[in-house]
């Protein structure tokens, strides 16, 4: 079930072409007005809902993470059918380190939003909702909370680089993760957009674009945002 959290999110097409590039096999439910999520009373994403045969949810867990555990359950539950007797496979491997058994997770900055409705901006003001402004980096930066310099419009969900924007529009962040993870958007006029990626306040290059400290977008230091996506 896809429940969209950003508007963009919402148009059929997007997910359509989400659903061709991670090769899924299985139908998908656009849940585009929530009714589903408030049926259910989730508030989580990801979350799974463990259903019997019977109809009846016997499980939940939300968020990342207990694969094994999840698998696990899910033959258990398929074991239950009458007259099931096939011989299941064992459970899979953990496809990441992180989510193998005995996997060590230490403190992470939290997931932030750029948008004033659940955004936290640390420049002093704050935000300016809904219109062009100039914003102000004084370069004292606290853990975990956005910054924004330059030209910028803030709205309830996202922050972007307005019309007739003049010279660089910077974001900056100062975290701790293994991982950082941005949902972009192209400008909306049409066209391509183009992040420049700096790393304590230096371009990525050398050994930061060939080795762990620059993921697969991130091309000569730069992310080509050719559609909205993380």
């Amino acid at each position: 079930m896809h429940t969209p959290e950003f508007d963009f999110a919402r148009n059929p097409e997007h997910v359509r072409r989400a659903i061709a590039d991670l090769e899924l096999p299985y139908p998908v439910v656009i849940d585009a007005r929530h009714a589903i999520w408030k049926a259910y009373a989730n508030r989580f994403w990801p979350a799974k809902h463990f259903v019997d045969a019977r109809g009846k949810i016997r499980a939940l867990h939300a968020g990342e993470g207990a694969y094994g555990e999840s698998e696990q359950l899910l033959q258990a539950l398929l074991c239950e059918q009458e007259g099931f007797d096939a011989e299941l496979p064992p459970l899979m491997e953990a496809l990441r380190p992180e989510d193998g058994p005995g996997a060590v997770c230490y403190r992470v900055a939290p997931e932030l939003y750029c948008g004033y409705a659940r955004g936290l901006l640390g420049n002093t003001g704050g935000p300016q909702p809904d219109r062009p402004h100039r914003y102000l980096d004084a370069g004292k930066h606290i853990e975990g909370v956005l910054y924004l310099g330059g030209d910028w419009m803030v709205s309830a969900e996202h922050a972007a680089r307005h019309f007739g924007a003049q010279g660089p529009s910077r974001m900056t962040l100062s975290y701790m993760a293994a991982d950082v993870n941005l949902v972009l958007h192209p400008p909306i006029a049409g066209g391509q957009g183009a992040l420049r990626v700096a790393l304590d306040g230096a371009p990525l290059s050398g050994e930061a674009l060939s080795g762990a400290q620059a993921g697969e977008d991130v091309e000569g230091g730069v992310v080509t945002i050719e559609r909205p996506r993380l």
